[in-house]
């Protein structure tokens, strides 16, 4: 099991969390990325990546620029992310405890 959860990839957070923002879900992909190297190195890091999930995509550039959300969502997107973090981190105890 502590091999499987070291080498294999965690479940898909879309079957979780269907309607989980891409730039969440991606930001929490990052964090977890098997790779110790690839993943933010410090509480800084991580500051950077949560304050670039308020800058649009160059598709939705134009709708960002009319709708201009506030800051607070960052809060949420901070939120959400710890709650992932948790949730997974729930699920690869309960394999450990199999």
């Amino acid at each position: 099991v502590l091999t499987k959860v070291l080498r294999e990839q965690p479940p898909s957070l879309t079957t979780l969390v269907p309607d989980l923002p891409v730039n969440v879900r991606k930001l929490i992909e990052h964090m977890m990325d098997k790779d110790a190297s690839k993943r933010p190195q410090s509480a800084e890091d991580l500051i950077v990546l949560i304050d670039g999930l308020d800058k649009p995509s160059a598709a939705s550039a134009k709708a960002a620029k009319a709708a201009d959300a506030p800051r607070k969502k960052r809060f949420g997107y901070l939120v959400l992310v710890v709650l992932a973090i948790a949730l997974v981190g729930g699920l690869a105890l309960l394999l450990l405890l199999r």
